[in-house]
């Protein structure tokens, strides 16, 4: 019994050590961040939605800032550089 919880005790220690590296190599902390724009036609004449990007600590984020709607006209506008979470001049 006492051979299980020090084994349990520890795995659970090794994981928390682990996920510095994991945790970086999927969310580097910088990036360019992008807006998607959707337009109703191909000649881009009105714009009918946008997808926004944003800044986190991990990263840049695409979150549910959809505005409008999409098709299948689109042009992404690069907006700026993220450096964990911190939006840098373009």
């Amino acid at each position: 019994m006492i051979n299980r919880k020090l084994g349990t005790l520890l795995f659970a220690a090794s994981a928390c050590a682990m996920p510095g590296p994991a945790f970086s190599q999927y969310y580097p902390g910088e990036g360019p961040i992008y807006h998607t724009y959707y337009f109703d036609d191909a000649n881009h004449s009105n714009v009918v939605g946008v997808y926004q990007g944003d800044c986190a600590y991990t990263g840049p984020v695409y979150q549910a800032h959809m505005q409008g709607e999409s098709s299948e006209y689109s042009e992404d506008i690069y907006v700026g550089y993220c450096y964990h979470g911190i939006w840098q001049p373009l």
